[in-house]
């Protein structure tokens, strides 16, 4: 939850562990205006035999203006668009671990 009165910059860095194609989008969510804001990170891999366990990470981003908060707060939390997978895992893996981090601008 942000509280109004400050400006905010969102990132989701995002653990991959690839195992299978996968096609995903994952984008920051606002539960209080139900809209996607921000950037979407993207997601797609391929599966070739050479490099079937490789690790990748993407991120997706937003900027919260003190002006984009209407009410005493805003509720955002990144969430998956869409997926479409073939024995891939989108997280917390052995390798790496999906990170947030949320500047409060004032």
């Amino acid at each position: 939850m942000l509280a109004s009165g400050a400006s905010y910059m969102l990132e989701v860095s995002l653990g991959l562990y690839r195992s299978g194609y996968t096609n995903a989008v994952v984008q920051w969510y606002n539960s209080t205006d139900s809209a996607y804001i921000g950037q979407e990170a993207v997601v797609q891999c391929y599966l070739w035999y050479s490099n079937s366990a490789r690790i990748t990470r993407f991120v997706s981003r937003a900027l919260i203006l003190d002006t984009d908060i209407t009410g005493a707060s805003v509720t955002v939390y990144p969430r998956v668009k869409s997926v479409s997978s073939s024995g891939a895992t989108l997280g917390a893996t052995n390798y790496t671990h999906p990170t947030v981090r949320v500047w409060r601008i004032s």
